[in-house]
């Protein structure tokens, strides 16, 4: 059964192809990692497919927004994930690929992939994009101070009186020897 994301090359008319739809449910979550989270806010995608001859031109843009957790002090956050691609498909089998009639002057190219067949998917492409549109660690600011290593406190919402290590540190030791070689 073919799906949102299927490109069939004979049914792209010559004006080309508009697409302005929800993202299936679930779909976002699938690909955005351990560190984030949908945000149960609608979740669209805008795209454009135009054909030339074989090649085709996808613009694309994903539209949500992403929830998680400050990698310093753990505080909720939401996060906009506004992302456009611009890629071209072409026949894997082409000999020549000819790219005068094709609009590529403008910034964005993903690049260039082969399809087989005529029909082709964009959600491996799609998925990528999200992947790398987010950052591996989420910080609520770049400032953030994150939490104390001694009583756990958020330091960006009030100054920790913990201080330096206690007895109970396992650098304890390490402080008794430092001074007794400091006395000698």
């Amino acid at each position: 059964m073919p799906g949102l994301f299927d490109i069939h090359i004979d049914e792209i008319p010559q004006a080309g192809l508009e697409l302005d739809c929800d993202l299936p449910e679930g779909w976002l979550a699938k690909h955005l990692g351990l560190a984030y989270r949908p945000s149960g806010k609608p979740e669209s995608l805008v795209a454009r497919i135009r054909r030339e001859g074989d090649n085709v031109l996808v613009t694309a843009t994903v539209l949500a927004e992403v929830e998680c957790d400050c990698s310093r002090c753990a505080e909720g956050l939401s996060r906009p994930l506004d992302l456009s691609l611009k890629a071209l498909f072409v026949p894997e089998d082409a000999a020549h690929i000819h790219l005068e009639d094709m609009d590529l002057s403008s910034d964005g190219l993903e690049g260039m992939f082969e399809y087989a067949g005529r029909t082709f998917s964009i959600e491996p492409l799609l998925a990528e994009a999200v992947v790398f549109a987010l950052e591996d660690y989420p910080l609520c600011t770049e400032d953030c101070a994150g939490l104390c290593p001694t009583c756990g406190g958020n330091l960006n919402v009030e100054k920790c009186e913990c201080g330096a290590p206690g007895k109970d540190s396992p650098f304890a030791a390490l402080e008794k020897l430092k001074n007794r070689l400091a006395r000698k």
